[in-house]
């Protein structure tokens, strides 16, 4: 997975935006950074809306550590949809693409 970081003190972090092994274990990465992306690539595609829209950080963190992820908009290209929903919000980060593979 490349270099690593784990934050050894408590801070508050968008909880929203962050990759399944953030939130368990404060640790980012190469991969963190592309599953953080598909966040935000769902922003673009759904106006500016906050990903998780009405959930608490409490009910994410359950959901996303659990495999839950947002759902692309149907106005989000088809091909586009399906990429980051087998290859960007995946659980394991061994099997999440490399930034090199969405660009």
């Amino acid at each position: 997975m490349g270099i690593q970081y784990t934050i050894r003190k408590a801070m508050k972090l968008p909880i929203k935006w962050l990759a399944p092994e953030t939130i368990s274990t404060f640790t980012f990465s190469l991969k963190t950074d592309v599953f953080s992306f598909g966040v935000v690539v769902f922003e673009i595609f759904s106006d500016g809306e906050e990903p998780w829209a009405g959930k608490t950080n409490a009910e994410v963190k359950v959901a996303v550590t659990s495999g839950q992820f947002v759902q692309m908009p149907q106005c989000c290209p088809e091909p586009l949809r399906i990429f980051i929903a087998q290859r960007v919000f995946v659980k394991d980060p061994l099997q999440r693409a490399y930034m090199s593979e969405v660009s």
